[in-house]
């Protein structure tokens, strides 16, 4: 039988062991009895004690990693097993154990200490079995060798150093802090830096930048004193700092006051990485065993300098996710738009609001396509794109979504534009203006082939809001009032013209802005016949205006039911086009229009134009 001793800082205890084996460790289990020990730098089970010759006991040090120490200076490695005599006296972690055989008396004689409340767990052959009268559960306490920093703002004060070289360590170490804050960067050779500096300021072995993703630890940079040095961190003690929020270290010096050895012993020191909003991200982990004869445990000093290199690595993935963010904005948003949104992003809540919507439309691409290599294709439309996508944005223009060879824009969503229609239209106008130089620049692939771009634009009452998923982030609007913008774009192939815009758009523009009132027009999906405008820019040739005068004046006459006249009034365009100037598809178009007006005999002829429903 043997008597055991047990103290750390929640547990002051001593029972019996009569047979068989007894695991012990923070969640022991094998065949056998268990001693739960509480203390998070034990290992779930740790060793393993059973009966030697005579009134020896065998220990088996059964963790993966953390040493066993004897009071004479001996050590059990991890994995190994040894014979030990009786009485004798061995350390894990923060917790001291006494053993001996049953007539050696009390083991409780061995310790100089005050008698506490027994709070340790032990069973025969069940685990969890408590030998105490039953306690509630009780929240994790580190043992006594353990601090944590009074908050996370601790200032370094060089006044309250004395010794030269402690100063010294301090300033090369802010200096190096410094040189890490001005390149404040992301990614493992960065953390890996972070990992050396840790090492090397604070005298440690092993260095480690953990990051939380997705629930998980993850070594994201790491640095070892030497290649002796396993790479290995505690989950307990960090799971504990994380429900602390602040830096935790272990000084031990509790154990040299009491004389223990620190043979093989480990002390560790471990900084919360916090975002903005305080939340845990990350953690800056670092443990001192080769050197702690030395050195001792970990100081409050060197603990508040780990401290600081944990906020320079927060800084650092702040500041990546934020550019991150905001590059993801702006692929989608001008660049003054994306901070706003960075600012407020509530402004992608979904809502209804009044908005101009684009859709453009590459002509005749679809035929090329059948022609061209696929890479041709893929880097001719690229530059395309990037034309089409430069206009809209420099005019404050959301970027909803490429389609093939269409791009879907839109305007005053999630920010208010009060000139939304005149920004649109501005933009549409410059990505025709600039269209045949990027076709120019590829005119030893395009030859002869004619491609064109159509552009359609209607304002009206949308749902806006982010019309993606978690996975894919898609800001857009959806609507009756989108549907028509489609139908517009597809509409200028029948009128032969570039850019098309509805009356709801054409009433919100400057009364200066040039445009064509084409006529009426309905549309697959629209129940009511819709006005649609032709739109040019402020550069529309005096030849133009005659003859949009000359159009609108012809229109009022045919939807009049004036046919002859309307046909009169566009005879000086005919004429031209009899002279080679070729008439326009609208004006063709009014004049068939017209005569099928003067030969109808049932008096119930359509004033509407258009018909788009093919």
């Amino acid at each position: 039988m043997f008597k055991i001793q047990i103290k750390n800082t929640t547990q002051d205890a001593s029972f019996e062991h009569s047979e068989g084996k007894l695991f012990g460790g923070r969640a022991p289990s094998g065949e056998g009895n268990a001693l739960i020990i509480k203390d998070p730098s034990v290992s779930r089970t740790h060793f393993c004690i059973e009966a030697g010759q005579g009134i020896n006991f065998l220990l088996s040090n059964i963790s993966s990693g953390n040493t066993i120490l004897f009071e004479d200076g001996k050590s059990l490695a991890p994995g190994s097993t040894a014979e030990f005599a009786t009485p004798n006296h061995f350390v894990i972690g923060g917790t001291s154990i006494f053993i001996q055989s049953g007539n050696q008396g009390n083991p409780s004689d061995f310790f100089s200490r005050e008698k506490k409340t027994s709070t340790v767990f032990y069973s025969p052959n069940k685990p969890e079995i408590q030998k105490s009268p039953p306690i509630p559960e009780i929240n994790f306490e580190f043992p006594s060798n353990s601090r944590f920093l009074d908050n996370q703002s601790n200032a370094i004060n060089l006044e309250n150093q004395s010794a030269p070289a402690v100063i010294g360590k301090i300033l090369k170490a802010l200096e190096n802090i410094n040189k890490l804050q001005a390149e404040l960067s992301v990614g493992e050779p960065y953390n890996n830096q972070i990992a050396k500096q840790l090492v090397e300021m604070a005298d440690l072995d092993i260095g480690m930048v953990l990051l939380l993703t997705n629930d998980k630890w993850v070594i994201s940079g790491c640095y070892t004193a030497n290649e002796n040095v396993s790479v290995r961190y505690s989950t307990t003690l960090v799971k504990n700092v994380v429900e602390q929020k602040k830096t935790f270290f272990q000084d031990l010096s509790n154990l040299e006051e009491k004389g223990q050895s620190l043979v093989n012993l480990e002390a560790a020191v471990i900084s919360p990485i916090l975002d903005v909003h305080d939340n845990i991200i990350g953690a800056l982990y670092g443990a001192r065993s080769k050197n702690i004869i030395a050195k001792g445990g970990i100081t409050s000093l060197e603990a508040q300098l780990v401290q600081m290199l944990a906020s320079t690595v927060g800084a650092g993935i702040v500041r990546e996710r934020a550019t991150k963010s905001k590059a993801q904005f702006e692929q989608f948003f001008s660049s003054e738009l994306a901070q706003e949104l960075d600012r407020n992003p509530n402004l992608l809540a979904g809502r209804e609001q009044e908005i101009t919507a684009m859709f453009s439309d590459l002509r005749g691409f679809t035929a090329l396509s059948n022609i061209l290599k696929p890479a041709e294709i893929c880097m001719l439309l690229q530059d395309i794109m990037e034309h089409l996508s430069e206009q809209i944005q420099i005019e404050g223009g959301v970027i909803v979504d490429y389609a093939g060879d269409g791009i879907l824009a839109m305007w005053n969503a999630p920010v208010e534009q009060p000139d939304h229609v005149e920004r649109a239209c501005k933009a549409a106008l410059a990505m025709h203006h600039g269209f045949p130089d990027v076709c120019k620049r590829w005119s030893h692939l395009l030859g002869d082939f004619p491609i064109g771009l159509g552009i359609g634009i209607n304002t009206g009452i949308a749902l806006v809001g982010n019309t993606g998923s978690k996975r894919k982030f898609k800001y857009g609007p959806m609507g009756l009032t989108v549907n028509l913008a489609s139908r517009l774009e597809a509409s200028t192939k029948l009128l032969g013209l570039p850019l098309v815009i509805s009356a709801a758009s054409k009433a919100k523009l400057p009364a200066n802005f040039p445009t064509r009132r084409l006529g009426q027009a309905m549309f697959p999906g629209v129940s009511l016949p819709v006005e649609i405008f032709e739109c040019k820019d402020s550069s529309a040739t005096s030849e133009w205006q005659e003859n949009k005068i000359l159009y609108e004046t012809a229109l009022q006459h045919f939807e009049a039911k004036s046919f002859g006249h309307a046909i009169k009034t566009l005879t000086p365009l005919i004429e031209k086009h009899g002279q080679g100037k070729l008439m326009d598809n609208p004006s063709l178009k009014l004049i068939r229009k017209a005569l099928e007006g003067l030969e109808s005999t049932s008096g119930e002829f359509s004033s509407i134009l258009w018909s788009m429903t093919k």
